[in-house]
């Protein structure tokens, strides 16, 4: 069941899911959707972006979460130009 209220990153206010056409605008990426008339809207708050508040929270293993963080922070660097020394080889 789709949540029905919105939630910001910072603060933590919620407020009701935005609507457009008279009906509730679905969440993609960064941007709301209306699925009638395609418009797009960004709601913030606080200068961050609200995102749809899950009914539940997801309890992730601290291994997952730090492997992710490890992969995004190596992806990071190769986008910024960062070089990692190559790995000895020993032939």
């Amino acid at each position: 069941m789709a949540p029905k209220r919105i939630k910001c990153e910072e603060c933590s206010k919620t407020q009701d899911y935005p609507l457009c056409c008279q009906r509730p605008m679905e969440f993609e990426e960064t941007s709301w959707i209306c699925s009638q008339c395609q418009k797009k809207k960004k709601i913030l708050c606080c200068e961050k972006s609200m995102t749809p508040e899950t009914d539940e929270d997801i309890d992730v293993p601290e291994e997952i979460v730090d492997e992710f963080e490890e992969f995004f922070a190596e992806e990071k660097a190769e986008e910024s130009g960062e070089k990692r020394p190559p790995p000895d080889y020993v032939g």
